[in-house]
């Protein structure tokens, strides 16, 4: 009886253990690419949207197809150049205008007005190190009535918003 059992066991255990599957991280796409440079490894998909990764502590919440190693290495914070948070009033206006940024880490920033065919205006632009509660105020008295765009960018150029104004 024992001997009957363990055969039975045995001959319906061996088919599922044969053929068991092993999950491995793939991704199927039309083309694609990898590389590695030193301990830096980047991989893409042609199809697949553009996706991002956020850490708190061990906790990881990632989109898209391609997931990271379960220990990337690097919080992604540390890829953030700067988080802008503003506030501008009055808006709309019909004299001047104020800009209260606030950074979490102090960063070199150039505010200035254009038009919108993003044409420097006649308003002087302002280059300052912005950290907690930095004020900019720009004078519109110059300006004929309409909408202009408040540009701000990092001391690289590359721009870090772009907000709207009216002057009446």
């Amino acid at each position: 009886m024992k001997n009957s059992l363990l055969l039975s066991f045995l001959l319906l255990a061996l088919p599922g253990l044969s053929l068991a599957q092993t999950l491995e991280r793939s991704v199927i796409g039309t083309t694609g690419s990898s590389s590695t440079a030193g301990n830096i490894h980047i991989s893409s998909t042609v199809g697949e949207a553009v996706i991002q990764t956020g850490q708190s502590g061990s906790f990881i919440l990632t989109q898209g197809f391609q997931q990271p190693d379960a220990n990337p290495g690097t919080p992604i914070e540390d890829f953030l150049e700067y988080v802008i948070n503003y506030e501008l009033y009055p808006n709309p206006t019909s004299d001047q205008v104020t800009l209260t940024l606030t950074m979490p880490k102090p960063l070199k920033l150039e505010v200035g007005i254009y038009d919108m065919r993003a044409r420097k205006t006649q308003v002087p632009s302002q280059t300052q190190m912005v950290q907690q509660d930095t004020r900019f105020i720009f004078s519109l008295a110059s300006l004929a009535e309409g909408t202009y765009l408040l540009l701000i960018k990092d001391e690289h150029g590359k721009l870090g918003k772009s907000l709207r104004i009216t002057k009446r």
